[in-house]
């Protein structure tokens, strides 16, 4: 796993991390330029799809590089953090639907394109719902953890 081009396996979000972390790992020493600009030719994101991209790259990146127990437990906490946020949405919000597309496809570590129709199932949408709302009450609750899951 060499530190080289940027990865099109994080269309968008997260290539950045993806690089430091392989150059890293290929002992690569970083450094700060000053004064430094970095040029992007990708139009910006905004929205749904912004939404989608981050939620999904975030998940998918601790599947690829914490494989173990600690990488199951960051990526819980990926999903349970984007489920914080989706609470906070607008109801009607169609970015929305685009976390929960974007935590399923990052759990099931598919990559490609955005789609405005892409879906998470009935069934573990509804899921994440209650999770969202049982997160929410927890981190509303000021107990220090967004897991609604704990017992004090």
């Amino acid at each position: 796993m060499g530190a080289t081009l940027l990865s099109t396996r994080f269309l968008s979000v997260g290539k950045d991390a993806d690089f430091s972390v392989r150059a890293a790992h290929a002992e690569f020493r970083s450094v700060v330029v000053g004064g430094s600009v970095m040029r992007v030719n990708e139009e910006e994101l905004v929205g749904p799809e912004r939404s989608y991209y981050r939620v999904r790259n975030e998940i998918r990146f601790w599947g690829k590089y914490v494989a173990s127990l600690h990488g199951i437990r960051l990526r819980w906490e990926s999903v349970k953090l984007s489920l914080l946020r989706y609470s906070g949405l607008e109801a009607d919000s169609p970015v929305r639907e685009a976390v929960l597309a974007g935590i399923w496809d990052g759990l099931l570590d598919r990559s490609g394109r955005y789609a405005a129709d892409r879906r998470m199932p009935a069934l573990p949408a509804m899921l994440a719902r209650t999770i969202a709302r049982r997160v929410a009450l927890r981190y509303e609750a000021g107990d220090g953890s967004s897991d609604g899951f704990s017992r004090a």
